[in-house]
């Protein structure tokens, strides 16, 4: 069930594609329930409530504000929000030359990938090519519209979301190996700075 105000008011370049029939099969990993690319008026405003689905939204270009769980999130060029949207959320421009590009998924999959990418809710924002962004939209639309085939689009997505992960992960990689543990310890133990530091054999100043 969705619910919420809407006021959809977008320049004529934008292409959506709303309201895309769920699976029979109640048990599918990956579907698509809509899909766009817009490019929103200063008028545009979206508030959801109880919307059974994830969002992931790409800022092409511009700013946008997010508003998800009590906390606002300012949306910038290059940027992935990755959001559940059954939890109350706001979403409008910034800008006057705001660009997005949005996938609304659900799924079984889809829940335990968004739960790895955003730290079980916690980190719902990262930077992600945006180069990658617009070739997925092209390449889901054939299996989107005239005919609707479930399977080519849950390829896609399968594809696509691994690719989020991999991304996610890559970036822990990344980590200063010292970092990687104190941010370890952080998650798993309620320690002092001085704990911390005794752990790591290193002085709580450094």
């Amino acid at each position: 069930m969705a619910e919420g105000t809407y006021q959809i008011d977008l320049n004529s370049s934008s292409e959506s594609y709303y309201f895309i029939p769920r699976p029979q099969y109640d048990d599918a990993l990956i579907y698509l329930t809509s899909m766009a690319h817009e490019f929103p008026k200063p008028t545009y405003y979206v508030e959801r409530h109880h919307t059974d689905c994830y969002m992931l939204h790409f800022t092409l270009r511009g700013q946008g504000r997010f508003i998800y769980n009590d906390q606002s999130y300012t949306l910038e060029k290059g940027m992935l929000t990755f959001a559940y949207l059954g939890i109350h959320n706001i979403l409008f421009p910034l800008t006057d030359d705001f660009e997005f590009c949005s996938f609304h998924v659900h799924g079984v999959q889809v829940k335990e990938i968004y739960h790895h990418v955003t730290k079980g809710g916690n980190k719902i924002t990262m930077k992600y090519p945006i180069e990658d962004i617009l070739p997925i939209f092209e390449q889901l639309k054939p299996f989107v519209k005239p005919t609707l085939n479930y399977f080519e689009i849950s390829k896609l997505l399968g594809s696509f979301l691994t690719d989020i992960l991999r991304h996610s992960v890559k970036k822990i990689e990344e980590m200063n190996p010292l970092i990687h543990e104190i941010n370890k310890l952080i998650v798993s133990h309620d320690l002092s700075v001085a704990e911390i530091a005794s752990q790591l054999n290193f002085s709580p100043v450094y």
